[in-house]
């Protein structure tokens, strides 16, 4: 069975997407790198230039939701069944997909690794930071109350198509869970296996207050604006108000507490806000022009 890649970058760290090219390429058929206009696109493709990746230029950044979506229709052109999804700075372990591939049932629509939150690990001689550490625990069947982020996840090409997609007016944050619940919804099934893939989560910090040790995935106020818009628009949606609260409580208290550059995430938190509750959708960039 062909397996098919996608990668989205958007000015990547090179030696973190070295290591994720190496881990995938030995594990799929073809690998497709969609571009959201990187800075740093020359040497991006001097990095991957004798991996035999086929690029998709954006040529400016369109978003997650736009991005996957544009390469999963070159896949489906190209009659492949699977996709595994990844994050620019995201590692596969070796033959994940192989274990993958036993869960791929008629019903199932996504299978996913479990997370592996790390501190930092060594690429080509560097330390890389990337989060706390800690290995989260997950059921093996996930159900409607389950967030799977879409980075190493596995998707049914025909779970895609009939759901509709990712939506693309969502932009970027919560578009894996938006995904999720309309597989779920269609009668798909999410499963996720006892596999563990690194991912880095924003510009981790934390701070001691009161003796107790406080992480904060430091996103920049620019996704702070997509957290909390559409936190709300999901609440809406899926009628699950008092989850997406809790989390939105406890990302502005985190930018209070821990985090930097305070003033300008919560002005953005607080415009993400207005949006949400007045269900606009679409990226930031999109609504400056009107």
């Amino acid at each position: 069975m062909k397996i098919g890649a996608v990668i989205i970058s958007f000015n990547p760290d090179l030696d973190v997407l070295r290591a994720n090219v190496d881990s995938l390429k030995k594990q799929v058929s073809q690998i497709v790198i969609v571009d959201n206009g990187s800075r740093n696109i020359n040497e991006i493709n001097q990095l991957v230039k004798n991996d035999n990746i086929n690029f998709i230029y954006e040529g400016k950044n369109v978003g997650i939701a736009q991005a996957t979506n544009d390469a999963f229709s070159y896949f489906q052109k190209e009659n492949y069944k699977w996709i595994i999804t990844m994050d620019q700075d995201s590692v596969l372990p070796d033959q994940a997909i192989n274990k993958y591939l036993k869960h791929t049932h008629r019903v199932t629509g996504l299978i996913a690794s479990i997370q592996k939150p790390i501190k930092e690990m060594t690429i080509n001689g560097r330390r890389v930071t990337l989060s706390k550490e800690g290995t989260i625990e997950y059921p093996s069947k996930i159900d409607k109350s389950r967030k799977i982020i879409a980075s190493g996840s596995l998707i049914s090409v025909e779970a895609w198509k009939l759901v509709g997609g990712f939506d693309e007016e969502l932009f970027i944050d919560a578009v894996d869970f938006d995904f999720n619940m309309k597989l779920l919804e269609a009668g798909f099934s999410i499963e996720q296996i006892n596999i563990e893939m690194k991912h880095k989560l924003g510009s981790p910090v934390s701070k001691i207050i009161f003796g107790r040790t406080i992480y904060s995935f430091n996103h920049s106020a620019f996704r702070k604006y997509y957290i909390a818009r559409n936190s709300l628009i999901m609440a809406k949606r899926y009628n699950n108000y008092s989850q997406e609260r809790k989390l939105l409580f406890n990302y502005f208290i985190k930018i209070l507490l821990v985090e930097d550059n305070k003033i300008n995430k919560i002005i953005a938190f607080a415009r993400g806000l207005k949006d949400g509750i007045k269900y606009n959708t679409g990226s930031q960039q999109q609504k400056e022009k009107r």
